[in-house]
């Protein structure tokens, strides 16, 4: 097990160098809102290993909803419980449909709840920039909480900076990356 607990540990690393910049980090965010139950690292090492999966769960949930895993496919290895044993999660393309089978529910904001969202939105952060759209009011929430939380969030990265991939930077260049990758990926997402 440490053999394998020690490859995944080097694979999440170099994975997460890959969401530094702004196209890797989008993709990632692609991934993650097909595995929002997944905890933070588990998505990293699914994205890493399986960068398609489009719903993801371990064989006994798969099995609640009848929907067994097929013989031979492989599941994606994640180390739970401090790397102690690992987990296999599987798409929902390795599993197939039978009699008992009940719908997977896939989350989606539906059309008729997009005025709700963006008025509960305005509710919490007062008037958006430009609330135009959906999309639009989504990205105006994200930039004012984001404006609200950089002082926290700068706290939160430099008390971890030691040992990660931020360490060689200072507390001005640590500042300017948050910041650009926050409005980058905000701005970029608005163009896209």
């Amino acid at each position: 097990m440490p053999a394998a607990y020690d490859s995944l540990r080097a694979l999440s690393r170099q994975t997460m160098k890959g969401l530094l910049n702004v196209p890797g980090w989008q993709r990632f965010l692609a991934f993650a809102d097909r595995s929002f139950k997944l905890p933070f690292p588990a998505q990293v090492l699914a994205y890493a290993q399986r960068p398609e999966a489009f719903a993801l769960m371990k064989s006994s949930e798969w099995d609640a909803f009848g929907r067994p895993v097929k013989k031979g496919c492989h599941g994606i290895p994640v180390p739970e419980g401090n790397g102690k044993k690992l987990v296999y999660y599987y798409d929902i393309s390795d599993t197939m449909e039978t009699d008992k089978s009940k719908p997977v529910p896939f989350w989606r904001v539906q059309p008729e709840h997009q005025k709700g969202i963006v008025k509960a939105l305005e509710s919490y952060f007062g008037k958006l920039e430009d609330a135009s759209g959906f999309a639009e009011a989504l990205l105006a929430a994200a930039r004012k909480a984001t404006a609200y939380t950089v002082d926290d969030r700068l706290d939160d990265l430099a008390a971890h900076k030691p040992g990660s991939l931020l360490e060689e930077l200072d507390g001005d260049n640590l500042l300017a990356a948050y910041r650009t990758v926050m409005e980058n990926s905000v701005g970029h997402s608005k163009r896209a």
